[in-house]
């Protein structure tokens, strides 16, 4: 384990102080994921320096190699006024900043080192679940933060939780197959742990209008 770094996590700790020991270790930029990924293919390498050049290339923040998080209410004025999709080397992109849904999403982000370490030092998240707090958003504000999000998931992994609340999560129809069969391959029994039979929509949440109203007054003034 000589080439990784361990951080314990423990909720008595805040969120944002774990990624104190990071200063000064990690590189200019790294990928953000923090999920229970399981990768199904290599990595496209190319793929992924592409998307660190086009970083500093245009000053980015981040670039996310998913779509989540990038929705963006049409309660905000500003929404109207700055294009939601771009297009950068023929690629089409999501613009992400504090009108985002999720400016600071926890699904596959390549970071620029610097912002997301600054980002946890003034937002001071308490807790790992807070991924909608509005510290991320007034954060993205205040430095006048951009990303992108890609347009389809760039990483090859189970587009799905696959432990949902301690149990295997076979309810997806078009992942529920392939995480058998890793499981499968890796003479893993599933009832060890147990099978989860909750269902729940994997669409992305939306804010309701008074809310974003409300967000909208606030952030817009």
């Amino acid at each position: 384990m000589e080439n990784f770094i361990i951080i314990q996590y423990s909720d008595s700790t805040p969120y944002s102080q774990h990624f104190e020991e990071l200063q000064g270790i990690i590189s200019e930029f790294f990928l953000y994921m923090q999920e229970d990924f399981f990768i199904v293919s290599d990595w496209d390498y190319t793929s992924l320096n592409h998307y660190v050049n086009l970083i500093r290339k245009l000053d980015l923040a981040l670039i996310r190699l998913t779509p989540s998080g990038s929705y963006r209410s049409k309660a905000y004025l500003e929404s109207f006024r700055k294009k939601s999709k771009l297009y950068f080397d023929g690629q089409g992109f999501m613009r992400i900043d504090y009108l985002s849904s999720l400016p600071a999403c926890m699904q596959p982000t390549i970071w620029r080192t610097s912002e997301f370490l600054k980002m946890h030092r003034d937002a001071k998240i308490e807790n790992i679940r807070d991924e909608w707090s509005d510290q991320y958003r007034t954060h993205f504000k205040k430095n006048k933060l951009i990303g992108l999000a890609t347009e389809k998931v760039e990483i090859p992994y189970l587009e799905v939780t696959a432990v949902r609340k301690g149990k295997w999560n076979f309810t997806d129809f078009n992942w529920g197959t392939t995480l058998q069969q890793i499981l499968l391959e890796y003479n893993i029994n599933p009832l060890v742990r147990g099978i989860s039979t909750y269902k729940f929509n994997v669409r992305e949440k939306r804010s309701g209008f008074m809310r974003d109203l409300w967000r909208r007054i606030r952030y817009m003034s």
